[in-house]
């Protein structure tokens, strides 16, 4: 078979493949507070949500992000409460409560001395003392910490908190409907920290769930008189809300964190290539881009890339790629 009849039927196989693969993007929700207005109420940025905030928070309005090692990139401002407020803001994807669903966060977070700052996810929107509604909740006072859910108590623990830091923290919630309960598990890093390159659980919270505390289809943030928080996340794995934990993907030829249109045009650029442009292109290195780099790229196809970016990037471009692979088939068959 000519080369080029190849090259046709392998950009054939290249249409076919991404858009057969089904996207994988797992990072749920994302909000970094990239926003330049002073109050939170109405503002609609980040991604994973069903609708725009609404409470009474503020924003540093500075350009100015809270930093911490283990966070995956920081950006724009944050929210910076200056009195007891909070906001609430609804999911797209809620939390499912079947037999090990699992859920990953990670959020950044400044306490001001003497005041507290709490992170829960609920069914439906609620108040800062309602309980029953409730699957997950994350407290912080001072060097005091909690963890828990539906009910209390919850478990509390003394962190050890050096003012002025800033807390990268992570937390998995584990649904457990056999027993009626969510299992909550929180780990805190505090300034300085290296970033975190696995899961470890330190302290972990099973709390008794009714109807009423699942699916969890609501964020919400709030705050006893000051502190700030920033670069909230939540994902289906550790390695969603974690920088650095998963290492380079496969398929991700740019190297950009993301397997998509950019990587995929590198790959069709390169195609049956021996001495690809982008030796990237290559992806398991066996000396040719080729179906099995292909295979590779699609079954990674979109991992990393925020949700709700579940359509495929450039479908113009991709299908004019197919049209014209087929149209050269054509002519060589003819």
């Amino acid at each position: 078979m000519k080369t080029n009849v190849k090259i046709a039927m392998g950009m054939v196989l290249l249409v076919m493949v991404v858009y057969a693969s089904p996207a994988k993007a797992t990072l749920l929700a994302y909000e970094g507070f990239d926003y330049d207005v002073a109050e939170l109420d109405g503002t609609d940025g980040g991604s994973g949500f069903a609708g725009a905030w609404n409470g009474t928070s503020v924003l540093s309005n500075d350009d100015t992000s809270l930093v911490h090692a283990g966070n995956p990139g920081t950006t724009g401002s944050r929210m910076s409460n200056s009195t007891e407020n909070g906001s609430i803001r609804p999911l797209v994807t809620p939390l499912t409560f079947n037999q090990g669903d699992e859920w990953y966060m990670s959020w950044l977070m400044k306490p001001a001395s003497n005041k507290w700052l709490a992170i829960k996810l609920s069914k439906g929107a609620h108040g800062a003392g309602e309980y029953n509604h409730r699957g997950f909740m994350f407290y912080q006072s001072g060097s005091n910490y909690a963890v828990g859910g539906t009910a209390a108590p919850a478990v509390q623990w003394d962190g050890g908190y050096t003012p002025g830091d800033t807390l990268f923290v992570v937390a998995k919630l584990v649904a457990d409907p056999d027993n009626w309960r969510w299992i909550n598990h929180v780990s805190v890093y505090e300034d300085p920290q290296a970033a975190p390159v696995s899961w470890e659980s330190e302290h972990d919270y099973g709390l008794t769930a009714n109807p009423d505390a699942w699916p969890l289809d609501h964020v919400q943030f709030w705050s006893g008189g000051g502190g700030a928080l920033d670069e909230f996340r939540i994902g289906t794995t550790y390695e969603d809300v974690v920088s650095g934990a998963a290492g380079p993907i496969d398929g991700d030829i740019n190297g950009d964190g993301q397997v998509d249109g950019l990587d995929l045009n590198l790959l069709g650029a390169d195609w049956q290539s021996t001495s690809p442009v982008t030796p990237a292109a290559d992806i398991n290195n066996d000396g040719i881009v080729d179906g099995l780099d292909l295979n590779i790229l699609g079954g990674n196809w979109q991992v990393g890339v925020p949700a709700p970016g579940a359509a495929i990037p450039e479908p113009a471009s991709l299908a004019l790629l197919g049209i014209g692979a087929i149209a050269m088939l054509r002519r060589r068959s003819a």
